[in-house]
């Protein structure tokens, strides 16, 4: 029996930097990672690239 790995995308809501985590990760339910807009970054099989926050002096 396989079981399948689906990764979301979460942002730390301490750093800011988005990134994909395991759906079952458990800072998802202490409220360290919150999803990001499932329609832009859907559920995935495969981890994507992390978004580093952008700092003001970058802007």
């Amino acid at each position: 029996m396989s079981r399948n790995i689906i990764y979301i995308r979460v942002r730390d809501t301490q750093t800011g930097h988005q990134f994909d985590a395991l759906s079952t990760d458990p800072r998802l339910k202490t409220g360290i990672f919150m999803p990001v807009n499932k329609p832009i970054y859907p559920p995935s099989t495969i981890p994507r690239r992390p978004k580093p926050k952008k700092s003001m002096k970058d802007l």
